[in-house]
């Protein structure tokens, strides 16, 4: 069986919000949850917990309320909510629109220098995390549990191990922050999963060899998010949709909402720049590799591409367990239009395809 779980990292921008925090989040989640139900998608939330934690702290408390009630729709609606953490929004203050920011603690395994502190630093915020979601949500649905979780900026990496510890101590069975084959270096994180296991699904556990494939008792699922490695000519054909995209269609990509951390400093908007700047832009893109992930854009056959080369790597397994991923508050148009052209595409080439939340995820591994 081939399942598929549709997730959104459920967050605002990180480093600058152009716009009210209600019309970066609020409002195009309400349109992917209605766009899920009319095509039968189930959806996991992975909400940004800290964020939440840091504006009620700071007395802006209309934004979590809406995000509550968000929440809990969502569940009532049959959707699923889980965790996910970006840590630096404890350390965040708010200037002129700005996030002062302290990116040394963008990632859990820099909370501290000590591994038993860091564990322990972790621990509180992922059974924080859950407490917090299930004294919201279990009123709603009173089978409804945090299970499963995914690290900010996929940053599961470093102290990967004491990572996991605090997972497994903290009640959570399963993690979503892989991307097999990303190699990913920024300002404020380092991501190395080339090493990873060949394998559709396998438990991280608190070891050094890191991986198993069996040890539901001692270990973390692990449901990634698939990548594709690229070459020249995948990349020509990207450039020549992104053209056709933009040449013949209309949408709000021109519309700039804000500004990701990794790029605060560096937010030229393509739009303006001069003619031979895209010129080498565009070159320097093809030239090099590149790796796409199962992250909704405006290509839904990238997406297929993608998909299809994962699910044929493995289809001798008996279950594949992947997710796609979706940022909300960078939803247009097309990118609705693109899922779910990609959802149709997935219904019509696999008829042994079934879209599944995190918790029924939980539920299938359970009873194996």
């Amino acid at each position: 069986m081939i399942y598929i779980l549709y997730s959104a990292d459920y967050e605002l921008f990180l480093g600058k919000n152009n716009y009210p925090e209600n019309e970066i989040l609020i409002t195009p989640t309400y349109e992917l949850l209605d766009v899920c139900k009319k095509n039968g998608i189930k959806l996991t939330l992975f909400c940004d917990t800290c964020c939440l934690w840091r504006y009620t702290q700071l007395g802006k408390i209309d934004f979590p309320t809406h995000i509550e009630e968000q929440l809990k729709y969502a569940i009532t609606e049959g959707n699923d909510v889980q965790c996910h953490l970006h840590p630096h929004w404890l350390f965040t203050d708010f200037t002129n629109g700005f996030y002062q920011v302290d990116l040394d603690k963008f990632l859990l395994g820099n909370l501290s220098e000590d591994i038993i502190k860091c564990e322990e630093k972790i621990f509180e915020l992922l059974k924080n995390s859950s407490k917090y979601l299930q004294n919201l949500l279990t009123p709603v649905n009173p089978k409804y549990k945090c299970i499963a979780f995914r690290a900010g900026g996929y940053g599961i990496q470093p102290k990967t191990r004491t990572i996991v510890k605090a997972l497994k101590r903290a009640g959570y069975s399963i993690d979503s922050s892989v991307v097999p084959g990303l190699r990913l270096k920024s300002n404020v994180n380092q991501i190395d999963f080339c090493d990873y296991p060949e394998e559709p699904n396998y438990f991280l556990i608190d070891h050094p060899d890191l991986f198993e494939l069996n040890n539901k008792e001692n270990g973390i699922f692990e449901i990634p998010i698939p990548s594709l490695k690229s070459n020249k000519l995948l990349n020509i054909l990207y450039i020549l949709r992104y053209l056709q995209f933009k040449l013949f269609t209309k949408d709000q990509n021109n519309i700039i909402k804000g500004y990701p951390i990794q790029q605060i400093d560096n937010n030229k908007n393509h739009e303006n720049m001069r003619f031979y700047e895209k010129y080498f832009k565009i070159i320097t893109f093809i030239l090099k590799d590149q790796t796409y992930v199962l992250d909704v854009g405006n290509d839904p056959y990238l997406l297929r591409n993608i998909t299809n080369k994962h699910i044929k790597k493995y289809k001798n397994a008996d279950n594949i367990f992947f997710s796609v991923n979706i940022h909300p508050k960078d939803m247009t148009r097309n990118k609705f239009e693109a899922l779910q052209k990609y959802h149709s595409l997935m219904k019509k080439e696999y008829k042994n395809i079934q879209s599944i939340t995190f918790q029924e995820a939980f539920d299938i591994i359970q009873s194996q």
